[in-house]
């Protein structure tokens, strides 16, 4: 005899054949097997997960480096200046595709260069410097400025030859002197090649030239940094003008004492040359 459900079980849930069911509601459904992991599968699974996950990292971090190869890196410093403009890129030798940045050196005060000052077109006036007589003479026949100069001083040149003249104001022909004539031979020393000015400070006679192209060898020495180089023409006879150059403003005549002996240490100054 078949079991009947009565109304006093309705609500509970009674096996049926055929697998079928009875809800607290009445309605029927088919049962579902609640699946059964155990404790091996759910550790292999997150040890997959993990692995996966690293995988995907190493992946995007070699894509990174392949992309960054071959392009420079850029080190820039922290930018402090009130301009929002960044600093100039300046490569270094450090790596193939490493560019240092490197801010600009500020202005530092120091000596200005020396500047060359051109020639005046006319003729000015030379102070003249504080001069020593080394000998009084009286022109021989067949003598002249260059041989004066060769016969006292060894040696004889330009700057030689005007140093002379400027003692002898009446000699208005470099190249022509009379016989018997007195002719005064100043005595050359590193003093007496510095002039005093007419503003108070010192100048240094470098030297004296045919050419004013010749005042350029004084332009990149370092003794004279900061000077003005004066090219001064000197007109001495009709045809014929010298060309002075002299160095300054020095404040003292101690400074411009110690720029002549640095100046002929390096065999600068033609009158203080030795023969």
């Amino acid at each position: 005899m078949d079991y009947q459900p009565s109304t006093m079980d309705f609500g509970r849930s009674t096996p049926h054949r055929g697998r079928r069911t009875i809800s607290r509601f009445g309605s029927a459904g088919h049962r579902r097997a609640r699946p059964n992991y155990s404790r091996a599968s759910v550790f292999i699974l997150v040890i997959l997960c993990l692995g996966l996950g690293v995988a995907l990292g190493q992946k995007k971090i070699f894509s990174l480096l392949d992309n960054l190869r071959g392009k420079p890196v850029i080190i820039q410093p922290v930018n402090t200046r009130s301009s929002a403009e960044p600093f100039p890129a300046i490569k270094t030798g450090l790596a193939s595709n490493v560019a240092l940045i490197t801010p600009p050196e500020p202005n530092r005060a120091g000596p200005e260069p020396t500047r060359l000052i051109p020639v005046s077109p006319v003729p000015k006036a030379f102070p003249e410097a504080e001069r020593r007589l080394k000998k009084i003479i009286a022109v021989g026949k067949g003598d002249s400025i260059s041989s004066l100069s060769q016969r006292y001083y060894n040696l004889a040149n330009i700057t030689l030859m005007d140093l002379i003249l400027e003692c002898n104001p009446g000699i208005t022909n470099a190249h022509v002197i009379k016989d018997r004539q007195k002719i005064k031979i100043p005595e050359i020393t590193e003093a007496s090649l510095i002039i005093p000015w007419t503003d108070d400070t010192w100048r240094i006679h470098l030297g004296t030239f045919s050419k004013p192209e010749s005042a350029r060898t004084y332009k990149d020495e370092p003794a004279l940094k900061g000077k003005e180089i004066e090219i001064i023409p000197h007109q001495v006879s009709p045809e014929e003008t010298w060309h002075r150059v002299v160095a300054g403003k020095f404040d003292t005549r101690d400074e411009a004492l110690k720029t002549v002996q640095a100046l002929k240490e390096k065999g600068m100054l033609p009158s203080l040359r030795k023969p």
